[in-house]
């Protein structure tokens, strides 16, 4: 499995807002569950909790690899802060 993560260059959260995180996964959400917990896990040990430093965002293609590249551009023209591919 490969994996890709892309930020908007030089973008700064304005002030009071929160940064945005978005992924894309070829799985379905059952089986993306144990990544994204384990993520936000991390985060948490980090000192950034969800939905009050930073929200989270899924999207999933339900083991559909052939959906990937619509999800992929919905997710760039939503302008998330960070993109995990």
């Amino acid at each position: 499995m490969g994996a890709a993560c892309a930020s908007r260059a030089g973008a700064q959260p304005t002030e009071g807002s929160i940064p945005r995180i978005l992924f894309v996964s070829v799985r379905g959400a059952a089986d993306a569950r144990p990544f994204i917990d384990s993520f936000v896990n991390g985060m948490r040990q980090l000192g950034q909790v969800e939905n009050v430093t930073y929200r989270l965002g899924v999207r999933y293609a339900d083991r559909e690899p052939a959906r990937l590249p619509s999800l992929i551009v919905e997710s760039v023209a939503s302008r998330p802060d960070i993109l995990v591919v």
